[in-house]
């Protein structure tokens, strides 16, 4: 089973147990953005929780103590249960993915913009505009700031590439010039 695979498989386990038995799903997406941020933030703790030599049982107090009173009891569980199998690595993993898998569940898709310059609000709310009438649903939209590209911007909405790029611009029209 690869790497992808076992980190959905986790995550969907997660899912399942909130929505039958625990707090919701809602509560797990907001305990998993939290932990996305939290690991974003924070090298140091990304590195712990990579670290293959460290005791299984100190990762998860470490993990217990860091979140226990900051998310629900089957959220907090579920660290642990990673934890003393080893797979605190895929933590960071496993959060996101269960974040896509309710925006999947719930029609919502992600994109992702990169853009030579950093885009205004109004210029992501008519590009999310946009994609959502291209998907026909709602887009979830992550923007960042790319310095190697030298104008425009690239947006991807699933397997989809929309290239508008001062290079891709430049490429199309040397090809029209020369009658290809």
């Amino acid at each position: 089973m690869s790497g992808s695979e076992v980190v959905r498989r986790y995550a969907n386990t997660l899912l399942d147990a909130a929505a039958e038995a625990g707090p919701g799903t809602e509560a797990v997406r907001s305990d998993m953005e939290g932990l996305t941020a939290t690991l974003d933030s924070s090298g140091e703790l990304r590195d712990f929780l990579r670290n293959r030599l460290l005791d299984v049982k100190l990762v998860e107090t470490a993990l217990e103590q860091l979140f226990a009173d900051k998310m629900d009891p089957l959220v907090l569980n579920f660290l642990r249960l990673l934890a003393r199998r080893g797979r605190a690595s895929l933590l960071a993993e496993v959060a996101i993915s269960c974040v896509e898998i309710l925006d999947e569940r719930s029609g919502v898709r992600t994109a992702e913009v990169r853009s030579a310059m950093e885009l205004s609000p109004e210029q992501i709310e008519g590009l999310r505009r946009r994609l959502a009438a291209y998907s026909g649903g709602e887009i979830r939209l992550h923007t960042q700031v790319d310095p190697s590209l030298r104008g425009g911007m690239v947006a991807r909405l699933g397997d989809t590439v929309f290239d508008g790029t001062l290079d891709m611009y430049l490429t199309k029209l040397h090809r029209s010039l020369r009658g290809g």
